[in-house]
């Protein structure tokens, strides 16, 4: 992944170091793996012809 230049705010920085210090990994690193899933579930090709049939009216009985 290419490096990104990202800007926090300080509640979001502290919530992200005492989030990784919990997992026991970097601040960077963790960020890096949270945008790396991020990515990925946004990027998942979709599935065709499978979803929400389309609505038909009825044909009137004249």
């Amino acid at each position: 992944m290419p490096d990104l230049d990202l800007l926090l705010d300080q509640l979001t920085l502290a919530r992200l170091e005492r989030e990784a210090l919990r997992r026991g990994m970097t601040a960077e690193a963790l960020a890096g793996q949270l945008l790396d899933t991020e990515v990925a579930t946004r990027s998942r090709p979709r599935a065709g012809g499978v979803g929400a049939t389309p609505f038909y009216r009825r044909k009137s009985q004249d």
